[in-house]
């Protein structure tokens, strides 16, 4: 399988004639731009026997309607159910608690401590997890004591949730946002708690790479963490 970092949260996975694509909103300013940029063109997804196109919800940094021009018959697009599809695309809404299952893939909807929805695939024979925006949103030196309270709260709650049906992942894709200062892993470090992960994929950091890298050094010898270095890196695990 071949893992390819889009940028922020936009991962494509690949394996066998199959494409997976989460949360793509980076398109180039002019021009194609490249796969080796990080960046996915019409072109490149048609080139699979199946693509899949999974949206969590419908923040900027999360959606970009211009995902639609991909379609095709080999395309499927798996969305937040508050998300817009153009008509004639193939589409499968999914709101939390629903499930969508074909022959090749089978996707549970989580839920987020955000808007929309987080992924759960059972595919390529791997429990791949994507969180979207769940995390827990608490704020270095910013939150209220009730304030932090309640981001821990709902954090815990969507875990317990989702851990009866998941109780283990085998890729895991997470937030770990700088954004969040000296708390920014918390979130992460009481997920891989409650469910345990083969791979685990920092995400949401933006261009602050130092971000993963340095939650990868703390995480040494406790679970492998692949850091993404820039937008187009690639990660080849065997299956």
């Amino acid at each position: 399988m071949k893992i390819r970092y889009l940028d922020h949260s936009g991962f494509a996975l690949e394996q066998g004639g199959v494409l997976l694509v989460f949360d793509c909103w980076k398109f180039p300013e002019h021009g194609q731009g490249t796969l080796e940029e990080g960046f996915l063109s019409r072109q490149e997804v048609q080139k699979y026997e199946k693509a899949y196109v999974f949206v969590s919800h419908s923040h900027a940094d999360h959606f970009n309607p211009k995902i639609f021009d991909w379609a095709g018959p080999n395309v499927t697009y798996l969305l937040d159910r508050e998300i817009a599809a153009p008509q004639g695309v193939l589409t499968q809404k999914l709101a939390c608690g629903q499930e969508f299952a074909d022959e090749t893939l089978r996707v549970v909807a989580h839920p987020s401590t955000d808007i929309g929805i987080s992924f759960q695939v059972e595919a390529f024979g791997k429990t791949i997890f994507h969180a979207g925006d769940l995390n827990c949103w608490h704020w270095a030196g910013e939150n209220t004591p009730a304030e932090e309270a309640e981001a821990r709260q709902a954090f815990s709650q969507a875990l317990e949730e989702i851990a009866p049906q998941m109780p283990r992942a085998d890729i895991a894709f997470f937030p770990v946002d700088p954004r969040l200062g000296t708390l920014l892993d918390d979130g992460a470090l009481e997920f891989l708690h409650r469910i345990p992960s083969g791979l685990f994929i920092p995400m949401h950091f933006g261009r602050q790479f130092d971000a993963p890298r340095r939650f990868a050094q703390k995480m040494q010898g406790k679970v492998q963490v692949w850091a993404p270095r820039f937008a187009g890196d690639v990660l080849e695990i065997s299956c």
